[in-house]
């Protein structure tokens, strides 16, 4: 079965003129009989319409979440303020923008 995931917490570690840098706190729920390592994981949030990115992230540390157990993992997120402006003015123009998120994850079965 897949781990269900929740945002536990998020935090502000910077802002410069081209972005921010967020942090963000995981609970992963295991809900199977065997445990599960998380050893990698990378994403990003672009506008469909013409790929430019909205956000960007990864996972900070491989984390071993036991059988039928949680875990906490931590994670960066980079947001584009560029990419954050195409989006509001795709809202502005049509009432709506679409994005996509895609990633590698990198999962073992746990010892």
């Amino acid at each position: 079965q897949d781990p269900i995931v929740s945002l536990k917490m998020m935090w502000i570690q910077s802002i410069t003129r081209k972005g921010a840098t967020l942090n963000i706190r995981l609970s992963i729920y295991n809900p199977n009989t065997f445990p599960l390592e998380i050893k990698s994981l990378t994403y990003k949030a672009s506008k469909t319409s013409d790929g430019v990115e909205i956000a960007s992230g990864k996972l900070q540390d491989s984390i071993l979440v036991l059988a039928e157990e949680s875990g906490v993992a931590n994670a960066s997120v980079v947001i584009s303020f560029g990419g954050l402006g195409a989006a509001s003015k795709s809202i502005a123009r049509r009432g709506k923008t679409e994005f996509e998120i895609g990633g590698m994850i990198s999962i073992g079965v746990g010892a």
